[in-house]
Protein backbone atom coordinates (compact mmCIF):
# COMPACT_ATOMS: atom_id res chain seq x y z
CA UNK A 1 0.00 0.00 0.00
CA UNK A 2 1.29 3.77 -0.83
CA UNK A 3 -0.73 6.37 0.84
CA UNK A 4 1.95 9.34 0.71
CA UNK A 5 5.24 10.11 2.72
CA UNK A 6 3.09 12.35 4.62
CA UNK A 7 0.95 12.14 7.87
CA UNK A 8 -1.47 14.61 5.81
CA UNK A 9 -1.88 12.31 3.05
CA UNK A 10 -1.96 9.06 5.16
CA UNK A 11 -5.06 11.04 7.91
CA UNK A 12 -6.87 12.02 4.44
CA UNK A 13 -6.64 8.57 2.98
CA UNK A 14 -8.17 7.32 6.18
CA UNK A 15 -10.82 9.50 6.75
CA UNK A 16 -8.98 11.46 9.69
CA UNK A 17 -10.89 14.54 9.32
CA UNK A 18 -9.98 15.65 12.52
CA UNK A 19 -6.52 14.71 12.25
CA UNK A 20 -6.29 16.21 8.93
CA UNK A 21 -7.60 19.87 10.76
CA UNK A 22 -5.42 19.75 13.20
CA UNK A 23 -2.11 19.05 10.79
CA UNK A 24 -3.38 21.77 9.13
CA UNK A 25 -4.30 23.98 11.66
CA UNK A 26 -0.57 23.20 13.03
CA UNK A 27 1.60 24.03 10.00
CA UNK A 28 1.12 21.12 7.53
CA UNK A 29 1.33 22.08 4.03
CA UNK A 30 -1.12 21.51 1.96
CA UNK A 31 0.81 21.44 -1.55
CA UNK A 32 4.21 19.32 0.39
CA UNK A 33 4.90 16.89 -2.74
CA UNK A 34 6.68 13.93 -1.67
CA UNK A 35 9.04 11.56 -3.72
CA UNK A 36 6.74 10.69 -6.26
CA UNK A 37 5.74 14.54 -6.17
CA UNK A 38 1.90 13.82 -4.96
CA UNK A 39 0.36 16.13 -2.90
CA UNK A 40 -2.82 15.29 -1.14
CA UNK A 41 -4.78 15.81 -3.71
CA UNK A 42 -2.90 13.57 -5.69
CA UNK A 43 -3.29 10.56 -2.69
CA UNK A 44 -7.21 11.17 -2.60
CA UNK A 45 -7.35 11.58 -6.40
CA UNK A 46 -6.03 7.11 -6.46
CA UNK A 47 -8.35 6.02 -3.09
CA UNK A 48 -10.64 3.68 -4.46
CA UNK A 49 -13.57 4.46 -2.24
CA UNK A 50 -14.64 7.39 -4.32
CA UNK A 51 -17.15 8.87 -1.53
CA UNK A 52 -14.98 8.95 1.15
CA UNK A 53 -11.89 10.26 -1.36
CA UNK A 54 -14.57 13.40 -2.60
CA UNK A 55 -15.40 13.75 1.36
CA UNK A 56 -12.16 14.25 2.17
CA UNK A 57 -11.01 16.56 -1.24
CA UNK A 58 -13.59 18.86 -0.08
CA UNK A 59 -12.52 19.05 3.22
CA UNK A 60 -9.24 19.74 1.53
CA UNK A 61 -10.32 22.37 -0.95
CA UNK A 62 -12.21 23.99 1.69
CA UNK A 63 -8.48 24.25 4.17
CA UNK A 64 -7.36 26.13 1.10
CA UNK A 65 -10.19 28.45 1.15
CA UNK A 66 -9.43 29.25 4.65
CA UNK A 67 -5.93 29.83 4.14
CA UNK A 68 -6.72 31.54 0.95
CA UNK A 69 -9.04 34.02 3.30
CA UNK A 70 -6.11 34.76 6.05
CA UNK A 71 -4.06 35.45 3.30
CA UNK A 72 -6.32 38.36 1.81
CA UNK A 73 -6.33 39.56 4.84
CA UNK A 74 -2.93 39.62 5.47
CA UNK A 75 -2.54 40.93 2.44
CA UNK A 76 -5.50 43.71 2.94
CA UNK A 77 -3.36 44.71 6.49
CA UNK A 78 -0.19 45.01 4.90
CA UNK A 79 1.52 42.23 6.26
CA UNK A 80 2.92 40.23 3.55
CA UNK A 81 3.80 41.85 0.13
CA UNK A 82 2.16 41.71 -3.16
CA UNK A 83 4.56 39.75 -4.36
CA UNK A 84 4.88 37.12 -1.39
CA UNK A 85 0.36 37.06 -1.25
CA UNK A 86 0.69 35.76 -5.17
CA UNK A 87 3.61 33.32 -4.90
CA UNK A 88 1.69 31.82 -1.47
CA UNK A 89 -1.29 32.05 -3.68
CA UNK A 90 -0.24 29.93 -6.67
CA UNK A 91 1.42 27.53 -4.39
CA UNK A 92 -2.46 26.74 -2.82
CA UNK A 93 -3.56 26.07 -6.09
CA UNK A 94 -3.09 22.01 -5.73
CA UNK A 95 -5.02 21.32 -8.75
CA UNK A 96 -2.72 22.61 -10.87
CA UNK A 97 0.47 21.25 -9.36
CA UNK A 98 1.96 18.22 -11.46
CA UNK A 99 3.69 15.15 -9.82
CA UNK A 100 7.14 13.51 -11.17
CA UNK A 101 4.36 11.78 -14.37
CA UNK A 102 3.56 15.25 -15.27
CA UNK A 103 -0.40 14.37 -13.49
CA UNK A 104 -2.55 16.78 -11.79
CA UNK A 105 -5.29 15.23 -9.25
CA UNK A 106 -7.66 15.41 -12.17
CA UNK A 107 -5.84 13.69 -14.38
CA UNK A 108 -4.21 11.34 -12.04
CA UNK A 109 -7.89 9.83 -10.93
CA UNK A 110 -8.91 9.93 -15.01
CA UNK A 111 -5.89 7.45 -15.36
Amino acid sequence: FYYGEFALSLAARLGMEHIVRYLVENGALLDNQDSKGNTVLHMLAIMEHADAACSMARLVLKLVEEQLDMLKAQYDSQEISQEDFVQMRESLDLEKITNKAGLTPVKLAAD
